[in-house]
């Protein structure tokens, strides 16, 4: 694997202080980060989908010009995801300039559950320059073709964490223009189903992705 099990926990736990606190918010898109830096990481958890605005922005129609360090008009995501992620930018952008000025070696650890995973890549990709980690949850189609082969120039270390029984990581389910941004290496995939009173959330609910990944066996 490319992160260890631990690192792949700590993504975990940290995309679930995401749902629990944040120290940048945009409450115009209740858009919501939680950040801290510890040793020599810097992590960014992004959180899911808990509002009607977070779903308004998973299926907002429509992809939209990427802005951020491109001079082609081919690279496109999906337009609610930039709307949120553009919301926080600059703060982001800001936490993660402090913080390797005063730490050149800082490692800087990105990571988001459902709506949160597809933030975080974005942000992974402008943020390129920084060498980032990037470990997603359960993440939903992102941007097109164009856009996927330019993000895996940029980022090296990341993996993308789905369960095939999870529906949204195949939203939207039949626009041919949306790609997935991890390719074989750089994809965990589990094959369990986990029954519920509502299929769809318990595959898709992060508590279930943190067992997935307590069942990996140790280094």
């Amino acid at each position: 694997m490319i992160f260890s099990k631990q690192v792949l926990y700590l993504a975990a736990s940290h995309c679930m202080l995401a749902y629990q606190k944040r120290n940048i918010m945009s409450v115009a898109t209740d858009t919501q980060v939680w950040y801290e830096e510890y040793d020599d990481m810097l992590w960014f958890g992004f959180r899911g989908s808990t509002s009607l605005y977070d779903w308004i922005a998973n299926f907002r129609p429509g992809n939209q010009e990427y802005p951020y360090y491109n001079q082609s008009t081919a690279l496109t995501v999906r337009r609610g995801f930039l709307v949120n992620y553009d919301s926080v930018r600059r703060e982001i952008q800001t936490v993660a300039n402090n913080a390797v000025l005063n730490y050149p070696n800082l490692k800087i650890y990105i990571t988001g559950h459902s709506l949160g995973g597809a933030l975080a890549t974005i942000c992974a990709d402008d943020l390129f320059g920084y060498k980032p980690n990037l470990i997603t949850i359960g993440a939903p189609k992102i941007g097109n073709i164009a856009f996927v082969e330019r993000f895996r120039t940029h980022v090296e270390n990341y993996v993308e964490i789905v369960n095939v029984w999870d529906i949204v990581t195949y939203i939207p389910p039949f626009n041919r223009d949306l790609a997935k941004c991890a390719d074989d290496e750089h994809l965990l995939k589990f094959n369990k189903f986990f029954w519920g009173l509502d299929p769809i959330a318990t595959n898709h609910d992060l508590k279930n992705y943190i067992n997935l990944i307590e069942s990996l066996p140790d280094e």
